[in-house]
């Protein structure tokens, strides 16, 4: 919560150290948080901000669960 008071960050992300789950919350326009939740390696997490994709199989490729 302490990250989205921050006024110039549009994007937050938080991976799970236990399993392959990141949770991403993007600022909208009207400065409310959209949530998404990724937890297969096969996801692609989008983001728009900056104009980059992350695969959740790369954040994890050295994991073994």
């Amino acid at each position: 919560m302490h990250y989205r008071s921050i006024p110039g960050l549009a994007d937050h992300m938080i991976a799970a150290q236990d399993s392959a789950r990141v949770e991403h919350y993007t600022r909208q326009s009207d400065g409310s948080w959209l949530f998404r939740e990724y937890a297969s390696l096969a996801d692609v997490v989008r983001i728009a901000s900056i104009n980059a994709e992350v695969n959740l199989a790369a954040i994890y490729e050295d994991i073994s669960f």
